[in-house]
């Protein structure tokens, strides 16, 4: 779903719509974009790190449940705005949380959710900085697989309080 506003797409929610291939460089040209979803998909590759320059108003960015595994850009620190995103279940080897990323959690970000930790049914990982990442899954099995599950390790960081199981934030 593609939602409008004054004729601007302000959000990009195609979560679950079997899409496969690489994001397009051409997402740079929605510079008022606020919510991008476009997990649960087939979409590899790098992120287009020419969008984190032009995406400042984004606040909302999951891409999980996907097959990316080119590692992550120190551009995202480009997006100041960022208040949750997710990026487990995808297929990174040895990625690194950038540390521009992780200055974003003294700001908006509080919600920054990756695979952490190595099981017996995958070995892709995000390895994330102390104090970085607010929740760290452990996988199972892969996202894609019908008999795949989901443990989440660690501890909540208290900057995750006022939220839904979504990860949405609640009003106050």
């Amino acid at each position: 779903m593609v939602n409008l506003k004054d004729n601007i797409v302000i959000s990009l929610e195609l979560p679950k719509w079997q899409l496969k291939g690489t994001l397009p460089p051409e997402l740079a040209f929605l510079p008022y974009i606020e919510k991008i979803d476009l997990s649960n998909n087939q979409l590899y590759g790098p992120l287009p790190t020419l969008a984190m320059f032009k995406w400042n108003r984004l606040k909302v960015l999951s891409l999980h449940d996907n097959q990316f595994d080119s590692g992550l850009s120190s551009e995202l620190g480009y997006l100041t705005n960022l208040q949750k995103f997710t990026i487990y279940h995808n297929k990174f080897q040895e990625a690194t949380i950038p540390k521009e990323l992780c200055h974003l959690r003294d700001g908006q970000l509080h919600f920054l959710w990756v695979d952490c930790a190595v099981s017996s049914y995958s070995s892709y990982t995000v390895s994330c900085p102390e104090d970085c990442c607010t929740i760290c899954f452990e996988p199972v099995g892969y996202g894609h697989d019908s008999q795949a599950s989901t443990e989440i390790t660690g501890q909540l960081t208290h900057e995750t309080h006022g939220v839904d199981l979504n990860g949405d934030m609640l009003n106050k």
